[in-house]
């Protein structure tokens, strides 16, 4: 009898606890419909802070309440099932509750207990997220609007500025392009009077070298006479080299195209 006395308590203080949960989840998904239907967003901080504070005190209040409810479920499933307690609740839960005469019925009602609790939190659940997204929605309205008409206040005092900088950063600009080609004019210059520079020095050298060999070949009939053997060997060398290497080039095209 105590056992039943026990199951008979725990029904009726689960049907008690969703009873409330029914009333309290109603309740906190009028306030998601009512913040959904806001299309602006509340310019009163006062009343932004009030919904937050209702909000915050709506989920306490339900999430207190579905602990309550899992815990009541559980005690009565250890009622029903009191060998697999341990694997199933803690034994501060579990205690020495009298077990119950195990039967289809009140396996059923067990089962709906606890399809009805899982069914309020996923309830729960979604009506919270949607909030959820609905408070950071008129947030970001809220930021964006302030910063917009922020914006739009500095604009008209802004344009002028904005114009003068705009003239300001195209004669900087202008003025950059105009140095380097200043710069690089200036470099160019300094490469072609190189270039001027040495081949003076090239063409001084050679007259220098010619005069040299004259001097030496007027002197000297000997070394002149030896100049000239040695200018005639190089120049009959390059002949018999070009023509070694007319034809080789001869022989190449011969065989490849035969």
């Amino acid at each position: 009898m105590t056992g039943e006395k026990d199951w008979d308590d725990l029904r009726r203080l689960a049907r008690t606890l969703e009873n409330t949960l029914d009333t309290k989840l109603v309740a906190f998904s009028r306030l998601g419909s009512r913040q959904a239907r806001d299309v602006k967003p509340s310019s009163d901080s006062n009343n932004i802070k009030k919904e937050d504070s209702l909000f915050e005190t709506m989920s306490t209040d339900i999430e207190q309440i579905l602990d309550r409810l899992s815990e009541v479920n559980d005690k009565m499933w250890n009622q029903l099932h009191p060998d697999n307690s341990k694997d199933k609740i803690s034994s501060s839960i579990a205690g020495n509750i009298p077990s119950l005469k195990h039967s289809s019925a009140n396996d059923h009602t067990m089962q709906r207990h606890r399809e009805i609790l899982m069914d309020y939190q996923r309830e729960y659940r979604r009506t919270r997220d949607n909030i959820i997204v609905l408070r950071e929605r008129e947030k970001l309205l809220k930021t964006t609007e302030n910063s917009y008409i922020k914006g739009d206040l500095k604009a008209q005092d802004s344009d002028e500025n904005v114009s003068r900088s705009a003239t300001r950063l195209l004669l900087e600009e202008s003025n950059h392009l105009h140095s380097s080609e200043r710069l690089i004019d200036q470099q160019i210059g300094v490469a072609s009077a190189i270039r001027n520079a040495l081949a003076n020095q090239q063409t001084t050298l050679k007259l220098a070298k010619n005069r040299v060999l004259v001097s030496i070949g007027q002197r000297l009939p000997i070394i002149g006479s030896l100049v000239q053997k040695i200018n005639l060997r190089k120049r009959r060398d390059s002949i018999i080299l070009g023509s070694l290497i007319g034809l080789c080039v001869c022989v190449l095209i011969f065989f490849t195209f035969r």
